[in-house]
């Protein structure tokens, strides 16, 4: 296999060169692109021999979720960094790039707004791709931390309309968790649209703003990420229990309760791990002059006043990998490496 890149700019300012017959590459060579880069047209192809790669290749398909009407399967490309999307009949498959490579897209879930939002592992970015005819991947980073954050599972907030609040805006929340943080973040998709509508306004509506690359992908340069905005996503630090422990799924009760999973990374002291209940529904944390936020960052909130519930699991080592609520608001979850299914049975307090 060998690449023709068509990009005399950056190919010229970086001085980079490849062999045109692909028998003898070059060692591979660092290219940092900068902002003046974005506006060169990137078409990638690749060649090959038949029978030199498996036909078609493994996007290693992750996470899953069904669109506004149940027409398609919205699904993440873990190897491909890609959003992919087939009817249910299994006809017109398509897939869509996200803009940073080595995103590792891995959750994905359909969010209040009728469009697919997701977590991208390894970029520390959440993504949202447009429902239409020509879905749009747009990235927004969660905070001025990065890749630390490694984000997992994304969740659309599922409580009713509230009669009594007639703006009912959690209605317009995604939550999400993150793995390397131990945190949970709130999304609004409607400040993301806010932000979104006034780029676009910005734009004088010429093509070179847009790729022209052969796959057609349609997304937009300069625009394929946001800069970090507090106002879109808000960070809640969960408590550790153990200074080794990281954060796994989550899920969301329609009482507004936040579920999810903090294990032991490396626990040779046979630690214990838990599942831990996040009462938003009872106070949602905003104290801006919490002594820690300006050593946090700008967009981590504090968790004074926040009520929180930590069950111990009877067995060590889970590895804990899922959770959700069923139609009773009864949590279940799986522990990967105890090969075990639980659920949590509260009993009235004393």
């Amino acid at each position: 296999f060998f690449l023709s890149l068509h990009m005399p700019n950056i190919m010229e300012k970086y001085n980079a060169k490849i062999d045109a017959t692909g028998d003898d590459i070059p060692e591979p060579q660092e290219v940092i692109l900068q902002p003046e880069d974005y506006g060169t047209v990137l078409d990638v192809q690749i060649y090959g021999n038949e029978g030199s790669t498996p036909t078609p290749i493994n996007t290693r398909p992750h996470g899953f979720c069904f669109d506004a009407n149940y027409e398609q399967v919205y699904f993440t490309g873990k190897l491909t960094n890609t959003v992919g999307r087939i009817k249910l009949d299994g006809t017109c498959l398509q897939h869509f790039m996200i803009p940073t490579l080595g995103a590792i897209p891995i959750y994905v879930a359909l969010g209040p707004d009728d469009n697919v939002w997701g977590t991208c592992l390894n970029t520390g970015f959440i993504f949202r791709c447009t429902t239409g005819d020509k879905p749009i991947v747009t990235e927004i980073p969660i905070n001025e931390f990065g890749k630390s954050r490694r984000p997992i599972a994304i969740v659309a907030d599922p409580r009713p309309k509230n009669k009594k609040d007639p703006h009912s805006k959690h209605m317009q929340f995604m939550w999400f968790s993150t793995e390397g943080g131990h945190s949970v973040c709130r999304l609004d998709t409607k400040q993301f649209e806010k932000r979104w509508a006034s780029q676009q306004n910005k734009d004088d509506g010429s093509k070179e703003n847009y790729c022209v690359c052969s796959s057609g992908c349609q997304w937009l340069f300069n625009k394929g990420a946001f800069q970090r905005r507090p106002d879109i996503i808000t960070e809640f630090p969960v408590p550790k229990m153990n200074h080794n422990m990281k954060l796994g799924g989550l899920a969301v009760s329609k009482k507004g309760e936040i579920w999810t999973q903090s294990y032991m990374g490396e626990n040779p002291e046979g630690l214990p791990d838990y599942i831990i209940k996040l009462n938003f529904n009872v106070h949602y944390p905003t104290n801006t002059h919490d002594a820690s936020r300006k050593k946090l960052g700008s967009s981590v909130t504090g968790m004074t006043g926040l009520p929180i519930d930590f069950y111990e699991l009877p067995t060590k080592n889970t590895i804990l990998h899922r959770i959700s609520c069923d139609p009773d608001d009864q949590v279940w979850f799986t522990e990967l490496a105890a090969d075990r299914i639980g659920t949590i049975h509260v009993g009235p307090k004393e």
